[in-house]
């Protein structure tokens, strides 16, 4: 396990050449609750409930899914589709690793670095600013701690996939477009998933995108009723995901060819 340490370290460091731009992200995810916040807060006007959520309750939901998600994002996707596009996917194999786990470790050291210098000020900012409810008890707390390294390997799992795309297409700047604007909605990040119809909801809870961002939401808030199933259907998601990760690499590599570099 020694050289995959290294690569969570390198990860870890190669970070700090950009502290600044994680300044910046800092207020850009203050701008993100806030509006989403001003704007539910809106929606709500009289009304004491919707789909099952107070304003206060909405208010918590919200701003916990882009604080949970400052620490599970990771652009393995545009990392891997890089190197294949400009032809560094060659050294990379050359190197005594497997591909896959060296990427998954390096995206941990970066979620490291994140939880540290990005999650952590903007959970105290926003706690500050707006009216965050508390976790539902230390067992809710671990559970909940848990969930969000579960629900980075279920996104670290489904950015893989797709960066196999560019095996193929060399160029899939669109498709991560797509992959991040329908993550928002389907995981459960912009709105609860409660409010879709019923029938479009079981759906959705079915998928991996719930084990993402709404999981550890509701356990933190302690709405979810059995949080133990929970994370074991986040586990089997993890599994399953990166278990094709490591079937469609191994497809993927053999028909690699190796442009530019």
């Amino acid at each position: 396990m020694r050289p995959y340490l290294a690569c969570a370290r390198l990860a870890f460091l190669q970070i700090l050449q950009y502290r600044l731009r994680y300044v910046t992200g800092i207020l850009t995810y203050l701008v993100y609750v806030s509006a989403y916040v001003f704007l539910w807060r809106g929606i709500y006007g009289g009304a004491v409930t919707l789909g099952g959520f107070d304003v206060v309750e909405m208010t918590s939901f919200l701003a916990l899914g882009w604080i949970f998600r400052s620490f599970y994002f990771n652009n393995i996707d545009r990392e891997v589709a890089a190197e294949v596009r400009e032809g560094r996917i060659g050294a990379q194999l050359l190197k005594p690793l497997n591909y896959p786990l060296a990427k998954l470790v390096s995206a941990l050291g970066e979620s490291a670095f994140r939880l540290l210098f990005f999650t952590a000020p903007i959970a105290g900012v926003v706690a500050v600013l707006f009216r965050i409810q508390g976790p539902a008890g230390m067992p809710a707390m671990a559970a909940c701690a848990l969930s969000v390294l579960l629900s980075f390997l279920v996104m670290s799992g489904i950015n893989f996939l797709l960066s196999l795309a560019a095996f193929p297409l060399k160029q899939i700047e669109g498709l991560i477009y797509a992959k991040h604007v329908a993550l928002q909605i389907l995981s459960g990040l912009l709105v609860p998933l409660s409010f879709f119809p019923e029938g479009v909801r079981r759906v959705l809870e079915a998928l991996p995108f719930a084990s993402i961002s709404q999981a550890p939401v509701l356990i933190w808030l302690g709405r979810d009723a059995s949080p133990g199933r929970t994370l074991a259907v986040q586990a089997l998601w993890a599994g399953a995901l990166w278990g094709l990760c490591a079937w469609g690499w191994s497809r993927a590599v053999k028909r690699l060819t190796v442009q530019g570099g």
